[in-house]
């Protein structure tokens, strides 16, 4: 073989070599890009106004990072769950007794299961929309999600404020602290004085808090047995829940990496004494700007040193809690609320007399022996790289079952506003 032949082999083989490598690292490229593909936040990249809106009014639409025919959906309201090829829901009500220190009152039991999938046929008309657009739509993925119940119904004043009228009992924590436990009620939009904390006991379960937005979520609730005429009003008549019970999930939407930047111990029976003691200044319901001070409150009482420990990662400094480029202080006092509103908290919703906006308040949650099943609870406090949380929300809502107190919940299927709710 010639000399000219043996470089034009060479060439040969260094071209091909090179295509070679250069198909490879697009193909790497275009894989990596997908794995850190996220969705992004509509204030940097909108994909609502591309949905009629219609769609929009009944989920939330949230943008691929990197793939313009991607897209991520939430729905926006979530109905209680059917049991599969039945009729009957999950959701029971039950009566009994209440637990110390209300024992031996009477009162209800409401166990179900929220679906956050949506309705079939809209879920359909979603997808075919979307298809048409030329859009590939799944469900969010989260990083965490948190479930709030509500109290609704109840109204204020001429100034703005509910007005409780709060009877005490005192007990024991095991911490030693005495303390006086409110049970508070106020005046409803039908003129009827009923507790603020008539649902006093509540759990539920996200399943995966690391999965998407389509989920079931558990739920247990415990109420007074003062609304029981209206459970089995709503009940006889398949009316919906939201004049006096619902609840919103809260998805923090996993939009990239995030850096813990701190870990958070709290003593959660501490922490209930001392929010016990400062709520009394404020007549036991406060606003979301009054909860968020006396987290800040507690945080920075130095008695209270052993109650909210934070421990930094390297590199972090907490400063003070004043100064805005030093707003470490600030999250944890955020994130150590909304965990308190699942654990000693409850949000309660009101409205003046023909208002159309509800406003929304927190009185005390006195199921307080939920305390004690983790007293010390430590969570992480993170920081998104780069970019900011995003968060979307799913309203719970019961209605369209019908039954009774003791006796089997169904779907009512004969009424025809009921058809597109499943």
């Amino acid at each position: 073989m010639s000399n000219k032949s043996i470089i034009i082999k060479k060439r040969l083989l260094a071209t091909f070599c090179f295509f070679k490598n250069l198909i490879f690292l697009s193909l790497f490229f275009s894989i990596s890009g997908n794995i850190y593909a996220f969705p992004v936040s509509p204030a940097v990249k909108d994909l609502n106004s591309k949905f009629p809106i219609d769609l929009q009014q009944k989920y939330a639409f949230f943008a691929d990072s990197s793939d313009v025919n991607l897209g991520y959906y939430v729905v926006k309201q979530a109905g209680i769950a059917p049991r599969t090829g039945s009729n009957v829901v999950n959701l029971k009500v039950v009566s009994g007794l209440s637990n110390e220190p209300y024992f031996p009152a009477e009162h209800i039991k409401i166990n179900g299961t929220f679906d956050s999938t949506g309705a079939k046929t809209d879920l359909a008309y979603l997808l075919a929309t979307a298809k048409k657009l030329g859009l590939t739509l799944s469900p969010a993925p989260i990083s965490d999600a948190e479930t709030f119940f509500i109290a609704d119904g109840f109204v204020t004043d001429a100034s703005g404020k509910i007005q409780p009228y709060c009877t005490f009992l005192q007990v024991t924590l095991p911490n030693g602290a005495n303390i006086n436990l409110p049970s508070c009620s106020a005046m409803d939009q039908s003129g009827t004085i009923r507790p603020l904390q008539s649902i006093y006991a509540l759990d539920s379960s996200i399943i995966d808090k690391n999965g998407n937005t389509q989920q079931q979520l558990a739920f247990d609730a415990k109420a007074f047995n003062q609304i029981s005429p209206l459970v089995s009003e709503v009940l006889a008549s398949g009316a919906g829940w939201d004049n006096f019970f619902s609840g919103q999930l809260r998805w923090n939407i996993n939009n990239g990496k995030r850096i813990e930047i701190a870990t958070v111990t709290i003593d959660w029976i501490d922490f209930y004494s001392a929010l016990v003691k400062y709520m009394a200044d404020l007549n036991y319901v406060v606003t979301e700007q009054d909860a968020y001070l006396l987290a800040v409150r507690i945080i920075n009482d130095t008695r209270l040193a052993n109650t909210v420990k934070i421990k930094l990662a390297p590199g972090y400094s907490l400063g003070p809690w004043w100064n805005p480029n030093l707003p470490l202080l600030e999250n944890v006092a955020h994130e150590l609320l909304r965990i308190a509103k699942s654990k000693s908290l409850i949000i309660v919703e009101a409205k003046s007399p023909g208002a159309a906006t509800t406003k929304r308040f927190y009185t005390l949650n006195i199921d307080y022996k939920k305390l004690f099943e983790t007293p010390i609870q430590t969570f992480s406090l993170y920081q998104r790289n780069n970019t900011s949380d995003i968060y979307a929300y799913t309203d719970l809502s019961i209605q369209c079952v019908i039954g009774d107190i003791d006796s089997e919940v169904v779907w009512n299927a004969s009424d025809p506003r009921c058809k597109y709710l499943r």
